[in-house]
Order: structure tokens, then sequence, then C-alpha cells
């Protein structure tokens, strides 16, 4: 068995590699991966296989690209029929996203962020006469389903509708 001491590095990293290394991981703080964009482009691209999916068993011949084209908005190149088979997919979906129902309170809320988008939390919570929690729960709701969104940082930031 050899001695410890007595075993070399197979690897030497020299004044050149240390600079390439410092390098990347300057660049790599500039990296940020936001979770809200990957889960965004997830769904996007599940809503894009599942339509793909259910055409191509009505035998639609259009790509999985082509109808991820199609529902961009860009110019696909196939059979005009089956080409509007893919936007009526794509709006059946995006109707029955728009038929999301609403408690009261996420109405009430709604109306009261329409009204006045830097209202807070607790000055909803005291008019719809619910906790703050719950109005925490409720704006998490709303948020998720794409009806509103917060604008700027939490502190000092403001509400907006999305229409």
């Amino acid at each position: 068995m050899k001695d410890f001491n007595s075993i070399s590095p197979i690897y030497h990293i020299g004044d050149n590699e240390k600079k390439l290394i410092k390098n990347i991981e300057k660049n790599l703080s500039f990296v940020s991966i936001n979770d809200d964009n990957k889960k965004k482009n997830l769904k996007i691209k599940s809503r894009v296989r599942s339509i793909y999916s259910s055409l191509a068993i009505e035998n639609n011949s259009l790509s999985l690209n082509n109808v991820e084209n199609i529902i961009n908005d860009k110019k696909v190149l196939g059979k005009r029929k089956e080409i509007q088979e893919v936007i009526n997919a794509s709006l059946e979906k995006t109707t029955q996203k728009n038929e999301i129902k609403f408690n009261k309170n996420q109405k009430e809320i709604t109306k009261l962020i329409q009204k006045n988008p830097n209202i807070t939390r607790n000055e909803i919570a005291k008019i719809i006469n619910i906790t703050v929690d719950g109005v925490k729960y409720n704006l998490n709701k709303l948020v998720s389903e794409g009806i509103i969104e917060r604008i700027v940082p939490n502190n000092g930031g403001y509400w907006k509708v999305k229409s």
C-alpha cells in the first residue's frame, strides 16, 4: 500500500485555470432562475403537448413544433383544416381557463384592488371582515390564476388587476 504523502494529484490547476474558474463563478452570479418563469414555461409546454396529443388522436398531421408555432401566432405550412383545429383547441383551453369560479371574498378583493391598487392586506381584511391570513390565501389564489399581480417589491408596491 502506498504512503498517502507519496500520492500526487492527477490534475494540476494553474493560474490560468484559476482565472477561468473565477470568471465562471463571476458569470454564474448573474444567472438567476425565476420559479415563476419556470412554472409559466412548463404550463405552456404542457398545454402545447396536450393539444398536440389530442389532435394526433384525430389524425392531425401537424408536428409538435407546428402546434407550438400556431399557438404562438406564427405562420405554419399545413392543411387549413388542421391549422384551424389547433386554433380551435387553443381557444377552447383559453375559454376554459377564463371560466374560473371565484368565491365571494375573491370577487370583493378584486373590486377593492381595482378601486385602490395600493390597498394593504390589513385594510382588505378589515373591509371584508376576514383574517389577514384569509386575505393572503385569496390573494395568492388570484395571483396563481393570473387575475392579479403584485408590481414592484412587497413593501411599497401595488396590485394590478389583469384584464
